[in-house]
């Protein structure tokens, strides 16, 4: 976590502005953490620009929506979500969970 805020630092954003650029998720999707399920979403409403990611982010994740053990992914706590691991990371952060 710390390497991600050092990066972002040096890109010029500090550690609030990396949280609300993870904001953009809402309405993302992954395409190349998990190749057997391109597509999926990062949180259950992804036709809308909301503040669900950042509720479904802070869930205890239960499962892989494809395969397991793909680099940079998590378990998600929902079916057809997928999670990445930087952010799970950014939302548990001590730094970064009160965003």
């Amino acid at each position: 976590m710390d390497s991600i805020l050092a990066r972002f630092l040096d890109a010029g954003f500090d550690t609030v502005e990396v949280v609300w650029l993870l904001g953009s998720h809402t309405i993302a999707a992954a395409d190349l953490a998990d190749p057997t399920i391109p597509g999926t979403p990062f949180d259950s409403t992804p036709e809308l620009f909301d503040t669900q990611f950042f509720i479904e982010t802070q869930l205890t994740g239960t499962l892989f929506p494809g395969t397991a053990g793909n680099q940079g992914e998590v378990m998600s706590p929902l079916a057809g979500e997928l999670r990445l691991q930087s952010d799970f990371a950014i939302a548990h952060h001590p730094d970064t969970a009160c965003f």
